[in-house]
C-alpha cells in the first residue's frame, strides 16, 4: 500500500469523524493540517483505519488516525487539525 494512500485514507477517516461531531445543515468541515508516520508497510490483505477524537473545540478538531493490517499492526499513526466553519446563507 503506498503512503500517499494510507494519507488519503487517514484523511478521509478523520473528516468522517469530524463529520459526525457537527450540524451539517449550518457548518462544515475543512482539513487544515495533517500528518503521519509510516511505520510498516502492506503489500497484501486488508488495512483498517480508525480515528479518535483528541480534541474537540468550537472552532477546531484534533484526531488520531490508526491504519493497521489484518493482523492488528500498525502500518501508519497520523494526526489531522480540521477547522469548523459556519456554511454562507
Amino acid at each position: 500500500l503506498h503512503g500517499g494512500a494510507m494519507m488519503a485514507l487517514a484523511e478521509t477517516v478523520g473528516s468522517a469523524l469530524s463529520i459526525l461531531m457537527i450540524d451539517t445543515n449550518t457548518h462544515d468541515i475543512r482539513g487544515i493540517e495533517i500528518n503521519g508516520n509510516h511505520v510498516k508497510s502492506a503489500n497484501s490483505g486488508t488495512v483498517t483505519a480508525k480515528a479518535t477524537l483528541i480534541h474537540k473545540g468550537k472552532q477546531t478538531h484534533v484526531s488520531e488516525i490508526k491504519i493497521t493490517n489484518q493482523h492488528g499492526q500498525l502500518l501508519n499513526i497520523s494526526r489531522m487539525t480540521n477547522v469548523v466553519v459556519e456554511k454562507e446563507k
